[in-house]
């Protein structure tokens, strides 16, 4: 990705923090799945099973 994260507004109204919220998710997910394929995009995570030192 080129262009770097936005983060939301410090001073801003509530939708205004709602929207750039919204908008960095938005960017995070085109950056993480930007290079994947159909495929790729369709496949479910692993989930793995809990530590025992948790």
């Amino acid at each position: 990705m080129t262009d770097p994260l936005r983060e939301p507004p410090l001073a801003g109204t509530e939708v205004e923090h709602l929207i750039g919220t919204r908008e960095r998710l938005r960017a995070t997910f085109r950056w993480k799945a930007g290079g994947l394929d159909v495929e790729q995009l369709r496949a479910r995570a692993v989930m793995l099973p809990p530590d025992d030192a948790s």
